[in-house]
């Protein structure tokens, strides 16, 4: 998961600044969640999905093997 944030924030050509902003986390925050420092947090996730929409189920790498 946190390669695909830091795969979005790129597409969208953002700075991890500008991309924090927009959910209100602060960009050390962005920066460790994209080194796999620390995961991002529920809520977290709802903010990236819900303002770059974005499928939560491809975010997390949902597949039916995570049902079982």
């Amino acid at each position: 998961m946190n390669e695909r944030i830091k795969e979005i924030r790129e597409v969208l050509k953002l700075s991890q600044e500008e991309f924090g902003k927009r959910i209100g986390i602060t960009r050390a925050a962005i920066s460790n969640i994209e080194k796999g420092i620390r995961n991002p947090s529920e809520q977290t996730i709802k903010f990236i999905c819900k303002e770059y929409k974005i499928n939560q189920n491809w975010l997390k790498k949902w597949n039916w093997r995570n049902v079982f």
